[in-house]
């Protein structure tokens, strides 16, 4: 479990980097990679993490 929220957590900030960049630039696809990366894998990484926690 704590292999994958590393991993997931890793993903996620560098999804959440490329959307800003994208975002910056003027880039096609800026405001789906920030959807992906704040709507979706945020709060997964946010559950699954409070979950460890709590087993823990």
């Amino acid at each position: 479990m704590k292999q994958f929220i590393c991993i997931w957590g890793a993903l996620t900030l560098i999804f959440m980097d490329w959307g800003f960049l994208f975002k910056i630039m003027h880039y096609p696809g800026g405001n789906i990679l920030l959807l992906l990366s704040m709507g979706l894998m945020m709060p997964v990484l946010i559950g699954c993490t409070a979950q460890y926690i709590k087993k823990k």
